[in-house]
């Protein structure tokens, strides 16, 4: 009897690890699957100052953003340097508000926009970060503040603000700050599938 269930266990011991390690394979292909995408990555965008001063936006254009690409590029600066080409400088005009067209409505998860901060240089952070979303291009859901994520009395550092969504459905992103004196801005994440 116990010789029958150690050959029956033997004919079955295949069957069981081809059986694992499909579901194993299937488990990671569903946390593959669940990665959120940089749905703005390459993705473009229209940039509009509040206030609009052309003296300001002639200084700025010393930190520029080429073509209007650099804000959804993928290029970051974790070292801080402001003279590192993936940052873009924008100068007084109130503020901004950047609108993003991902190409198609999508299921968002977060957005994410790393600002420099180093005050040594005169360059802040803003005073108010805002997110807001559309299907259509013209009419934007209420407004959602992100948060910083790290230490804002840190000084010449990386600092990211984020906000973390839930049941967001849309096509179009306007991330907004204000902009006291000088803002640094190197990328803008929209994650999401």
């Amino acid at each position: 009897m116990a010789q029958k269930r150690i050959a029956s266990f033997r004919l079955l011991r295949p069957l069981l690890a081809t059986a694992a390690s499909a579901a194993v394979a299937l488990s990671l292909s569903a946390v593959a699957m669940a990665e959120p995408t940089n749905l703005a990555l390459g993705r473009p965008y229209e940039v509009t100052a509040w206030e609009p001063n052309p003296e300001h936006e002639k200084i700025a254009a010393t930190y520029p953003d080429t073509n209007n690409v650099e804000l959804t590029d993928g290029k970051v600066d974790d070292s801080a340097n402001l003279y590192n080409d993936a940052w873009v400088g924008f100068l007084r005009q109130g503020g901004r508000t950047v609108t993003i067209d991902l190409g198609r409505e999508a299921n968002l998860s977060k957005v994410l926009i790393r600002f420099l901060h180093a005050q040594g240089a005169g360059i802040g952070l803003p005073n108010m970060v805002q997110v807001s979303f559309s299907l259509d291009g013209t009419k934007y859901g209420p407004a959602m503040d992100l948060t910083p994520q790290e230490d804002v009395e840190k000084d010449a550092t990386v600092i990211p603000f984020a906000a973390d969504l839930q049941g967001v459905k849309a096509r179009y992103v306007q991330v907004s700050w204000d902009n006291p004196i000088w803002v640094f801005v190197d990328e803008i994440q929209v994650l999401g599938e």
